[in-house]
């Protein structure tokens, strides 16, 4: 698999921008809904309910409506580990979070940013979280959006894997430092090594500083078992269109 050596800021990123405008939404061939309505109907006959979650949540999005989406990130593929995540992820644009928890509890989370490695936290207006309950069938529709309500939406930190805010939605994969790689002085591509494994499939979630669930809910976290979980399932989906190429080691600007 190609390591992509990525430029490193400090600066907050607001929105992801092509430095060539070449990924420009206008550039891109999109789904109407009746070809969306096809790939997530091939989707549910070859029962892959992941794959038609990820279609049905994208199109709410303007970075990844109707696009075609790959899972670039399968941790039981690629590995329970920061940087299976990042080697994986990092450099393809905006994507989407979706796992299931040991206990059977759906969730997911959108980042409008990608993950670039940066160390750093990153801004992210539509970024949102969702959680299914037990025996709701895995669409946008049958789902809670949980919204940003403050930044930082995204912790961007080589050793950890995906993260949303401070504590609203945190994967580290791995027993990462606390506060992000770049507080233990290393960088994007720190390997935690095998000694972690034990701890990587814990997930927390604790609603409500960075993301909130709906108004009128007394829901505190994506997972219905509580603020923590341990995961069965966790997949990434970005959109080919997006990405950047092997040889570009740039990252989206605002």
């Amino acid at each position: 698999k190609t390591t992509r050596t990525r430029t490193r800021t400090s600066k907050f990123f607001d929105a992801v921008v092509p430095k060539d405008g070449a990924s420009s939404s206008a550039s891109l061939a999109r789904m109407d809904d009746a070809g969306l309505a096809r790939v997530i109907g091939d989707a549910t006959r070859a029962k892959d309910d992941a794959l038609a979650c990820a279609y049905d949540v994208a199109r709410r999005t303007n970075a990844l409506g109707g696009l075609e989406l790959v899972r670039c990130y399968d941790a039981a593929r690629d590995g329970w580990s920061a940087r299976a995540f990042h080697d994986a992820c990092d450099a393809r644009g905006p994507a989407l979070v979706l796992g299931v928890t040991t206990k059977g509890t759906r969730f997911g989370a959108y980042n409008g940013v990608g993950w670039y490695s940066v160390e750093d936290y990153r801004a992210c207006g539509d970024a949102f979280l969702m959680s299914w309950a037990k025996g709701a069938r895995w669409t946008y529709e049958e789902g809670v959006a949980c919204e940003n309500v403050s930044d930082p939406a995204i912790y961007d930190f080589g050793a950890q894997g995906p993260c949303f805010g401070s504590d609203s939605l945190q994967i580290p994969l791995g027993f990462a430092p606390k506060h992000g790689s770049s507080y233990a002085g290393v960088g994007g591509s720190f390997d935690l090594g095998e000694s972690n494994a034990s701890g990587s499939k814990i997930a927390k979630s604790r609603l409500g500083s960075n993301f909130a669930a709906p108004s009128g809910t007394t829901m505190a976290s994506v997972f219905s078992e509580g603020f923590e979980a341990e995961l069965k399932d966790l997949y990434v989906f970005v959109a080919p269109a997006l990405g950047r190429a092997d040889d570009d080691d740039s990252v989206y600007v605002s």
